[in-house]
């Protein structure tokens, strides 16, 4: 009930993994972030992925900075390969297999997938946008939810080259977003990209309050220190890596250690 938020009267926007029906009211929507999801170990996220984030306030809340709080409104939105199949073909990935779509989540969703399912650190970092960008940037939103689907490219029409086109669409009258090149291809350099354009506020990464708004720790950090607390009262060598433990060693050995 927490994600089901009131948008456009004509139509229903819906989460990506839910039915439930999401709204993107603009007159609750205090700023737009971009979120970034650092490298992973796999093939595919050896670049970062490139995500926006958007804040909603809840119900009767004024526009201001504790809107950030209200983590179960916020909902992502993603750039992605619509993988229909159990496996993702790295062929068909290259060559434009896939489509390529916009999906929402709740930002619990993206949190829980990134920190804990791939061990990746989340990045989230207000886009310093007027109001009436922020307005475009939501009728974008929703005009592609409905009715864009492209061919997605690992290295050519990707999840940063979608975002940089879909910052384009919201900021029109911002000359330093539309002189972007499309030699930023990765999200990383997106990222300094806009840092560079003077487009990121990343004082807010600075502040007390950052881990758990503005920046989501993977949760590996925390699986690493308990492992090395292990190893220590174990007698494992010191040496001996987390991953090297999950995936070479035997059960039989893991136990005895465990």
């Amino acid at each position: 009930p927490d994600a089901i938020l009131v948008i456009d009267p004509d139509g229903e926007v819906r989460l990506a993994n839910s039915n439930l029906p999401v709204s993107l009211d603009f007159d609750r929507v205090y700023q737009i972030h971009y979120l970034l999801a650092e490298k992973g170990k796999a093939m595919e996220s050896k670049w970062g992925h490139s995500m926006f984030r958007v804040i909603i306030c809840a119900p009767g809340k004024p526009l201001g900075p504790d809107c950030m709080r209200d983590i179960s409104r916020h909902i992502a939105i993603s750039y992605r390969a619509n993988v229909s199949g159990l496996t993702l073909s790295y062929l068909a990935g290259f060559f434009g297999g896939y489509p390529s779509q916009l999906f929402l989540y709740t930002m619990p969703e993206i949190v829980n997938e990134y920190t804990l399912g791939e061990s990746r650190n989340l990045r989230s970092v207000p886009i310093k946008m007027s109001r009436d960008e922020i307005r475009q940037f939501i009728f974008r939103a929703l005009d592609q939810y409905w009715g864009y689907q492209g061919d997605y490219y690992f290295l050519w029409n990707n999840c940063a080259t979608e975002t940089l086109d879909f910052l384009r669409g919201s900021m029109i009258e911002s000359p330093r977003v539309q002189k972007t090149k499309y030699t930023v291809v990765t999200p990383a350099k997106i990222y300094s990209a806009l840092k560079k354009l003077d487009l990121l506020d990343e004082s807010v990464l600075a502040g007390p309050e950052a881990q758990g708004r503005y920046f989501f720790r993977s949760f590996s950090d925390q699986v690493e220190a308990a492992f090395n607390t292990i190893k220590s009262m174990q007698g494992a060598p010191a040496k001996l890596s987390l991953d090297e433990y999950l995936y070479t060693y035997p059960s039989s050995k893991r136990r005895e250690l465990y």
